[in-house]
C-alpha cells in the first residue's frame, strides 16, 4: 500500500526528507532522500573598478568585475560586443567574479554578465557602453600663416580632427614676454570629428605667437606648434630734415640733395622717388 503526503513544504537550499515504516513484527523501516529546492534567482551586479556606463577612455582594455548573490551557482559568463559581433564570450564553471578583455581596436564597445544557478535560474547585468580611444587628436594651423606681419585683427584659424570624437579646442596667444594674451576654448559634440575653428581677437601692436591645444573624449590630447604674427597698426612717420630743399625752391645745380628722418617699430625699408614736372618717376632709391 501506499500514501501520498502532500502537506509538507521544503525549505529554500537543501532538504533531507525521512520516510518511516512500522511493520507488524514491531521492526522499523525507514528511507530518505536529499534534494535542493530554489526559487530565488541569481542576484548580479557591477562591483569595484568596472567602468560606469558611457565612458570614454584612452586603454585598450576593459575591465569588468562583478558581486554575486548565489548559493547555487552552476556557472558565469562574461561577454563583450561591437556594434556588429560578439568580441568575447567566456563562461566560468567557478565563481570567478573579474575578467580582463583585450580589445582589438579602437571603437564602441558593451558587455554585461550572465549567471546561471543550479536550478537554471538566470540573471544578467544591465549591458554598459564604452569607448575607447588610445589615438591623439590633430591639428592644422592654417592663417595667418607663419612670421607674417599684419595690420589688422586677424582670424586665427586651424583645422581639427580626431577618430572618434573631438571634445573641446582652445587658442592660445602669447606676447613677446610669454605673457598669455588671450585664451579662448570651444566645445563640440562628441560626433564630431572634423571641424575648421577661427576667433577673431583683437591684439595691440606687438610681436605675438599662437597656437592650437585639443582634447577628444578620451582624455587624449595634442597641441600645435607655434606660429608667429607681428601686429603693426601704426603708420611710419617720415619727415623732410636738412639739407633737404623746401618746397617750390629753385636752385642752378645739377643734383637734389634729400635727407629723411622716420620712426617706426617695425620699419622694413624707405623709399626715395623723384618725379619731373611731367610727373614722370627719374629716379627712386630704395634704403
Amino acid at each position: 500500500c501506499g500514501n501520498n503526503v502532500t502537506s509538507l513544504t521544503a525549505n529554500e537550499n537543501s532538504n533531507t526528507w525521512t520516510v518511516y515504516a512500522n511493520r507488524t513484527s514491531g521492526t522499523i523501516g525507514s528511507d530518505s532522500v536529499t534534494f535542493y529546492k530554489d526559487t530565488i534567482n541569481p542576484l548580479i551586479d557591477f562591483g569595484t573598478n568596472t567602468a560606469v556606463n558611457g565612458v570614454n577612455l584612452s586603454q585598450s582594455w576593459i575591465y569588468v568585475n562583478v558581486s554575486v548573490t548565489e548559493t547555487n551557482e552552476a556557472n558565469i559568463t562574461f561577454n563583450l560586443y561591437n556594434a556588429t559581433s560578439t568580441i568575447n564570450s567566456t563562461t566560468f564553471l567557478t565563481s570567478i567574479r573579474a575578467i580582463n578583455f583585450t580589445v582589438p581596436r579602437d571603437g564602441i564597445y558593451y558587455y554585461n554578465v550572465t549567471i546561471h544557478d543550479l536550478a537554471n535560474r538566470i540573471n544578467s547585468t544591465a549591458t554598459r557602453t564604452i569607448m575607447l580611444d588610445t589615438i591623439n587628436p590633430n591639428a592644422t594651423l592654417l592663417t595667418p600663416s607663419n612670421n607674417i606681419y599684419n595690420n589688422t585683427d586677424q582670424n586665427y584659424t586651424a583645422n581639427l580632427t580626431d577618430n572618434l570624437g573631438i571634445k573641446n579646442a582652445t587658442l592660445n596667444i602669447y606676447n613677446s614676454s610669454n605673457a598669455l594674451i588671450n585664451q579662448t576654448t570651444t566645445s563640440y559634440n562628441p560626433s564630431t570629428t572634423q571641424t575648421l575653428m577661427g576667433v577673431v581677437v583683437t591684439l595691440v601692436d606687438g610681436i605675438y605667437k599662437w597656437f592650437y591645444s585639443l582634447f577628444d573624449w578620451a582624455g587624449n590630447s595634442y597641441s600645435t606648434g607655434n606660429n608667429t604674427i607681428t601686429i603693426d597698426k601704426t603708420n611710419p612717420a617720415i619727415n623732410f630734415v636738412t639739407p633737404t630743399f623746401t618746397d617750390d625752391s629753385s636752385f642752378k645745380l645739377t643734383y637734389i640733395d634729400i635727407n629723411i628722418t622716420s620712426t617706426d617699430t617695425y620699419l622694413e625699408r624707405i623709399t626715395i622717388n623723384l618725379y619731373n614736372s611731367s610727373n614722370s618717376l627719374i629716379n627712386t632709391n630704395v634704403s
